[in-house]
Parts: structure tokens; C-alpha cells; sequence
């Protein structure tokens, strides 16, 4: 039952990725304390949205891989912490780039 903790990860962050798109500023004001990565609410729901997404991604990915191979449960679980952490640091040197 644990190999699917990827997968409602997924799930979850594709639920907060709908609560991104609807309500943008339930969680901004701690976006918007840091101006030198975003100067705009549109650069926070941006940013957001790309680090759901690529959540999502990744821990589909990681799901289908569990399926095919078979991975232990706490692999699994590493692989998905995992691809929070990445997402984020990845999300955060794309916008201060930007």
C-alpha cells in the first residue's frame, strides 16, 4: 500500500495545482516577502504552478516505475521525497533567473 504514496502525492499536489489556479493568494504573502524572486502575485502563481506540475510529473513517473519494477516501499518513498526537494530547488533557480 505504501508504493502508492507516490501516487497520492500526485493526487495532492494536483489538487493544491486547482487551488493555485482558483484562489492564488491563500499563500503569497510568504511568496511576497522575499522581492528579490517574486515581485508580482502572477510570478508566485507561476512559480507555484511549475513546481506542482513538476511534482506531479515526477511522482507519476515514479509510480509507473514501482509498477514495472518491483521497488521496495521505502524506495519508494525516498524517491518521492526526493522529487519534492529537486522540484523545489529546481522551481527556485528557474525564478531567480528570472
Amino acid at each position: 500500500m505504501t508504493v502508492m504514496i507516490s501516487l497520492w502525492i500526485a493526487i495532492v499536489a494536483f489538487f493544491l495545482l486547482g487551488l493555485n489556479h482558483f484562489f492564488p493568494s491563500r499563500n503569497a504573502g510568504f511568496g511576497l516577502r522575499f522581492p528579490f524572486a517574486f515581485h508580482t502575485l502572477k510570478g508566485w502563481k507561476q512559480s507555484q504552478s511549475r513546481f506542482y506540475r513538476s511534482v506531479i510529473l515526477l511522482n507519476l513517473l515514479i509510480f509507473l516505475y514501482s509498477l514495472y519494477t518491483d521497488l521496495n516501499e521505502n524506495r519508494v518513498l525516498v524517491l518521492s521525497i526526493i522529487s519534492i526537494v529537486f522540484s523545489g530547488i529546481l522551481i527556485f533557480l528557474i525564478s531567480f533567473k528570472e
